[in-house]
């Protein structure tokens, strides 16, 4: 976690903070796991280099195994190297992330605790969240999690975006990485007040309207959800979802094997979907209980 001494908060609207993140403390064991790795390549490019000028290049004649030795050596210092550095940028400019009640501040500082770069966000402004998680797998077996959220204001214009990855095939929310935790905190609250907003629209407007990740226009109202030229009512309608993707057809539609769905939407890429969730149940509830 973060430590909230010293905060300049340069928008007093954020109101009060809620919790907050810190590179430095990352407690990640993938860290060590990386920094472990950097040092083994390092010390095996140095190695086979030491047995080249020790061993090989003295001889006369050296064989094709000379060649082999330094490719190896290369190949250790490289990926060794730039995994130390990738480590070491982490370590000597670290990211501090602090979440409010509408906002939040992504602040790069120096090992100081000076401030290099900020990036304030407020709620205000944000009209969308886009946050993906995809589970990598390679011929059936998981080599890792990545995970991308975009901050998208009114007019869709990118007003922040951070990825990154992890790999947990138990998928333990204690192994994430600091990146990941910053960004669900920022997905919660976003939740929190993208709803209050839902309430009030749907309150004032009986419709709410949300986007796909292609730009296709999805309306929800008390009678139903359509989307371009297709609409389904809640009293007929029928459900399938998987791997992220939710199927919506009309039960009165006559459908066989090879029929498409009237409305299919990719969830994973989805502006909002979290959003889009909790109001197409309580849309759902609310029109069973009607009935």
């Amino acid at each position: 976690m973060v430590s909230t001494e010293n905060i300049h908060l340069n928008d007093p609207t954020l109101g009060r903070f809620i919790e907050g993140y810190d590179s430095q403390k990352d407690s990640n064991p993938a860290n060590g796991c990386s920094l472990g790795l950097s040092i083994f390549l390092l010390a095996g490019a140095f190695l086979a280099l030491f047995l080249y000028f020790t061993k090989v290049a003295n001889k006369p004649h050296p064989g094709p195994d000379s060649w082999m030795i330094l490719i190896m050596a290369a190949i250790f210092l490289l990926t060794g190297g730039l995994l130390l550095f990738v480590l070491l940028k982490g370590w000597l400019k670290p990211n501090r992330v602090y979440v409010y009640q509408n906002g939040f501040i992504w602040k790069i500082v120096n090992r100081k605790g000076e401030e290099q770069s900020a990036t304030l966000v407020n709620f205000a402004d944000v009209e969308a969240i886009a946050y993906s998680k995809t589970r990598r797998y390679t011929n059936g077996v998981y080599n890792g999690t990545s995970f991308d959220l975009k901050v998208l204001d009114q007019k869709g214009k990118m007003l922040f975006r951070k990825k990154g990855a992890y790999k947990n095939k138990g998928e333990n929310v204690d192994r994430g990485g600091w990146v990941y935790y910053s960004l669900e905190a920022i997905d919660r609250q976003w939740t929190k007040v993208g709803l209050e907003r839902l309430q009030e629209q749907l309150e004032k407007h009986g419709e709410l309207i949300f986007k796909n990740d292609k730009g296709h226009r999805i309306l929800l109202s008390r009678k139903g959800i359509s989307m371009d030229d297709k609409s389904v009512p809640w009293e007929t309608m029928e459900t399938k979802s998987h791997d992220g993707f939710l199927w919506i057809d009309d039960s009165r539609k006559k459908k066989n094997l090879f029929s498409a769905s009237d409305i299919k939407l990719n969830l994973n890429t989805m502006p909002n979907a979290r959003l889009f969730l909790a109001a197409f149940r309580f849309l759902i509830q609310q029109s069973a209980s009607n009935t």
